[in-house]
């Protein structure tokens, strides 16, 4: 999914205009190249003649108090140069054009759009906030540090999500904007004129940007794609409402903390703004280097020389490979001191699955089971990081809505077990298996047939058939299918690329039991497993089958106790997203793919799980590798920028 992007990058995107374009040599002839550039001057090497049909790469000039806008033929400024010398001759004269720099402006946003994207479509509100921080003359980026709310409104799932966003954002590698002329928008305080800017993307998406002054008063980002594209069209609009100029800090800190056997040379205390950092790690013998990682967990280098600019105060992380990682149990006391070999330490601990933070000294007791990351801040031995993961059963309770009755049932998942489902598939196994689906089947077959999972869904299709039955006296095929696809549509909507960073990550429903969340295929694989376990014990003949639509996946059954429209294969229609859909009942925006025999098999897809019970899976290829937290898959919030 193409995401909303952050206004102020787009100002980093016109700084790049006049950068780079990379063209071929047509030519021997070469004719002389005259710049005038309004004040600005080089600080690197620029090209002083062309040869017609040779691209020529202009660096970005500088100069105080503006940004380079790219160049262009024509003292006007309407004649935008991408670089091309094609049927050009003569003295080629470039024009720099400028914007006023937005470096210590305080601006604020209202975002909205929407994206369709057939059953997940959704609108986007919000506020963004940003300071433009450092713009880097080296490699032409803009910093700037963004904060705010993306709220999002799933219409057919009839749910709602929000998260706040708190980054340092960058902004390398953008197309050029091309100046378009002058145009009156409105805006928070009128009719403004603005110099409007425009950009192609390489995905086919359109960037407009209306500029006046310093500041972006209004962009626009419009993608339409193709009905066969995940995502049928996006457009999103940000709109700025105030702008207040503040004082930047000339440096600050930057926050290093290191694994188990490595430490760092290079490192200070301090930082100017845009100073150069360089850290080397340095490794004792028996350990392995890791990598440098942000405190989200994402990768910033694998080398041991980690290079960047100082912008803003930070934290990185020089992590060894995670030999050697602790586990400790859930309920039992423990030294921490005597664990990890300090004497007195103040230790911070972070449940990566839960989410929760506490502060402590040894001894401790861990009441959560899960992975931890662990910090400690030592006055004579700097900042520290440890990864340990706490054993033990997490209890789940799960409630909902049918035929007027509330409900809920409770079970214990054991961590390990947990673990053990997550490290089955890795990340590229973890999505549509084309065009043969085999792999697809396996995520409901290994529900029932593996035994480290099937007892979870055993378990959970007892419990539930035993709820039932308190209410229901008398058990219906129908009633039943229609109770258990209410239990799986209360289970939370969690979209992949919001809670997980990923577009696409199918969970085998042991995950989604632990997450309690998911998204369409994960609650469609769930309802299929746990129907498939439930009628055997109802003695009820039916099946259950992984739908797959354009956009969407749902869940098809094959029952002649429920009246309603078949798809071509014979299956009636299962909605396990949106609340209050019963057996039968087709939303509006998949009807048609559902129904239609045209879509069959390239574009809509039914899998027919395999209902023998007689044949056993091995467990993950390989054991599972507690070397690289990063491997499981946490929410890691992509930096995006304006695609």
């Amino acid at each position: 999914m193409q995401k909303a992007v952050l206004v102020v990058l787009a100002v980093a995107a016109v700084c790049a205009v006049g950068g780079v374009a990379a063209f071929m040599l047509t030519q021997s002839e070469s004719y002389a190249i005259e710049y005038e550039l309004d004040g600005g001057e080089f600080v690197s090497d620029h090209p002083e003649s062309y040869r017609p049909g040779k691209d020529i790469d202009v660096p970005s000039p500088v100069k105080d108090g503006y940004l380079s806008a790219g160049f262009y033929t024509d003292p006007g400024l309407t004649r935008y140069f991408d670089g091309s010398t094609d049927g050009m001759e003569g003295v080629l004269t470039l024009y720099a054009r400028w914007i006023e720099s937005p470096i210590g402006q305080f601006v604020t946003y209202s975002q909205e759009g929407e994206c369709d994207r057939g059953f997940s479509s959704y609108t986007l509100t919000g506020t963004r906030m940003s300071v433009f921080y450092h713009y880097s003359i080296p490699t032409g980026t803009m910093y700037t540090q963004v904060f705010g709310n993306d709220d999002y409104y799933y219409p057919e799932v009839g749910t709602t999500y929000s998260e706040f966003v708190m980054e340092l954002q960058s902004s390398p590698g953008f197309s050029g904007y091309e100046y378009r002329g002058t145009e009156t928008i409105e805006t928070a305080t009128g009719a403004r004129a603005c110099d409007k800017y425009m950009t192609a993307y390489d995905n086919g998406a359109v960037g407009t940007i209306w500029i006046d002054g310093c500041l972006i008063y209004k962009e626009c980002y419009d993608y339409v794609g193709t009905e066969d594209s995940e995502v049928r069209s996006e457009h999103i609009t940000l709109t700025l409402q105030s702008a207040v100029p503040i004082e930047l800090p000339t440096g600050g800190t930057l926050s290093l903390f290191t694994g188990d056997g490595i430490s760092v040379s290079g490192y200070k205390d301090r930082y100017d703004l845009g100073e150069a950092v360089s850290l080397t790690a340095e490794v004792e013998k028996g350990k392995t280097f890791g990598g440098w990682y942000d405190s989200d967990l994402n990768l910033l280098s694998a080398d041991r020389t980690y290079s960047f600019e100082y912008i803003a105060s930070t934290s990185v992380y020089a992590m060894n490979s995670q030999e050697g990682m602790v586990r400790f149990d859930k309920g039992v006391e423990v030294d921490l001191d005597g664990a990890f070999g300090l004497d007195g330490a103040t230790y911070s601990l972070y449940n990566l699955d839960a989410g929760t933070f506490v502060m402590t000294e040894s001894p401790y007791t861990f009441a959560q089971s899960g992975m931890y990351k662990i910090t400690t801040n030592l006055m004579d031995d700097g900042n520290h990081v440890y990864w340990a993961e706490v054993a033990g059963d997490v209890t789940r309770e799960y409630t909902w809505e049918w035929d007027g009755d509330d409900y809920s049932v409770k079970m214990d998942i054991d961590y390990d077990d947990y673990l053990y489902a997550k490290d089955y598939y890795g990340f590229g196994e973890r999505r549509q298996d084309k065009p043969t689906h085999e792999r697809d089947k396996t995520f409901v077959e290994l529900s029932y047939q593996d035994k480290r999972m099937s007892r979870y869904v055993e378990k959970m299709a007892s419990l539930l058939v035993d709820a039932y039955k308190e209410k229901n006296p008398k058990v219906t095929e129908e009633d039943y299918l229609n109770y258990l696809l209410a239990f799986v549509q209360y289970i939370p909507y969690q979209t992949d690329e919001e809670y997980l960073g990923y577009a696409e990550y199918w969970k085998f429903p042991l995950e989604t039991l632990f997450d309690y969340g998911g998204d369409c295929e994960d609650t469609a694989i769930l309802y299929a497993a746990i129907a498939h376990e439930s009628m055997g014990r109802l003695g009820f003949d039916c099946d259950a089958a992984l739908q797959i639509l354009p956009g969407h996946m749902a869940v098809a059954i094959r029952t002649d106790a429920v009246k309603a429209k078949a798809n071509p294969m014979g299956y009636v229609y299962g909605e396990t997203t949106a609340k209050g859909y019963a057996v039968g009942r087709i939303p509006d925006k998949v009807s048609e793919s559902f129904l239609d025999s045209d879509y069959y098999p390239t574009k809509s897809f039914t899998v027919i799980i395999d209902r023998m019970l007689n044949k056993r899976f091995r467990g993950p290829r390989g054991s599972r590798n507690l070397q690289r937290p990063i491997q499981h898959h946490y929410k890691v919030r992509r930096v995006s920028l304006l695609l």
